[in-house]
């Protein structure tokens, strides 16, 4: 079990999901997390940027940084990957927006941004998201 507070991720005891060592199991970073994404293959961590923590266990996690613009307020879903519209991926798959477009996150830590060329977004201010029947929406404030 993964347990946020400002920047601090906590993970609790393997088959012991009550119990915490605040003192040695956690990965902290820089910035307050705003978001977790968990995938097939690790956790998607949005801070002042957006990371993967790749490995099935948290003593196996290795860091990579996979988008320089953090997520957007609550606009972060996971969806299977069946469920999108072109049916090209299995398994868990993590979509949101950011100030640089919206990202598809697959369950192996690689990132795609889907509007690079297409969409030109003013300043966010915040936003939230839901998925429903092949629809990822999102709403944006200023």
């Amino acid at each position: 079990m993964y347990v946020v507070k400002d920047n601090t991720l906590w993970y609790s005891e393997p088959f012991a999901y009550s119990m915490f060592d605040m003192a040695r199991s956690y990965v902290w970073f820089e910035q307050n997390i705003t978001s977790l994404l968990p995938v097939e293959d690790g956790l998607y961590v949005s801070a002042d940027k957006v990371y993967f923590l790749r490995g099935n266990q948290p003593v196996e996690f290795v860091l990579s940084t996979v988008s320089s613009y953090p997520i957007v307020g609550q606009t972060g879903v996971v969806v299977q990957g069946e469920d999108l519209l072109d049916k090209s991926y299995s398994g868990k798959c993590a979509l949101w927006t950011s100030q640089d477009g919206i990202f598809i996150g697959y369950g192996n830590g690689q990132v795609k941004n889907l509007t690079k060329e297409k969409l030109d977004l003013p300043p966010i201010g915040g936003g939230c998201a839901v998925y429903y029947k092949e629809a990822y929406i999102a709403l944006l404030r200023e």
